[in-house]
């Protein structure tokens, strides 16, 4: 965003500035008008001060990654000292912004439930396939832009075939999903998630088989891989979300929407 500011040439990274006040004085107008949602006409009120603080750290890295110095801080030497004006002003910003509403999250309780009743209704239907990702994504804390379909997707990359891997119980050798002995050698599920808001890249979880008969995290991602292996055209870099009716044998992806319907819907149902 810096490009769009009023500076010669589009000087992004301010190379034709020589003065260090001037440099930090520019990208805290910067700020501030990312903070006023200048950036996004879309966004209705003011942008967060966590958002914002995020913003200012990949804004140091951005600088630094190209070479350039950082004009949130004071160059000594060799050493850079952070400005304390921006902390101040993002610590600022943070006190004015309204408590997070955090939503309740999911008991394994409701998410059996959940499963249950789309399963009785039809194994094979749209339903059913959301209740599994549904209770596969919940032992991965997964964000929903990770494994659905969202209007505007951020930073995060969303999760494919590729991404999952089964292993027998030495933790080491890889089980072929095909493996005709597949339900007796897996005993572990491993997700590579490839690229994290949080700035984490290539961040491999495991989770180990259960007992359970449904809240069983290496035959829930079993059971979405197969399903979705057997959609034509399919291969590693198909996403997690694809679902293929079918009566109209039409592939398409889950949302984000459908899977917050279906879950109000069964909270009304199960209470």
């Amino acid at each position: 965003h810096l490009a769009y500011m009023e500076l010669p040439s589009n000087d992004m990274f301010l190379d034709r500035i020589y003065f260090e006040e001037t440099r930090a004085a520019i990208t805290e107008l910067f700020l501030i008008r990312f903070r006023l949602a200048e950036f996004s006409p879309n966004h209705q009120g003011y942008i967060r001060g966590d958002t914002i603080k995020e913003a200012y750290s990949q804004l140091v890295l951005l600088f630094r990654a190209n070479g350039r110095p950082s004009p949130c801080h004071i160059q000594i030497g060799n050493t850079e000292i952070p400005r304390p004006e921006f902390n101040l002003l993002i610590q600022a910003w943070k006190h004015q912004d309204p408590p997070t509403q955090r939503q309740k999250a999911l008991t394994p309780k409701h998410l059996i439930y959940l499963y249950e009743s789309t399963h009785k209704q039809n194994p094979h239907s749209r339903a059913a396939a959301i209740a599994v990702l549904a209770c596969a994504t919940f032992f991965f804390a997964c964000r929903s832009c990770e494994y659905l379909h969202v209007s505007q997707r951020g930073k995060n990359k969303i999760l494919t075939l590729g991404n999952i891997k089964f292993f027998d119980s030495s933790g080491r050798k890889p089980v072929p999903i095909n493996d005709p002995d597949f339900n007796d050698k897996a005993q572990y599920v491993s997700i590579t998630f490839t690229d994290q808001k949080s700035g984490k890249k290539m961040e491999t979880r495991t989770q180990v088989k259960t007992d359970h008969p449904i809240l069983n995290p290496v035959k829930l991602w079993a059971d979405i891989v197969r399903r979705i292996k057997k959609i034509p055209k399919t291969n590693d870099k198909t996403p997690v979300n694809r679902f293929r009716d079918p009566w109209s044998k039409k592939t398409t992806a889950i949302s984000s929407t459908e899977m917050r319907d279906l879950i109000r819907s069964s909270c009304n149902e199960g209470g």
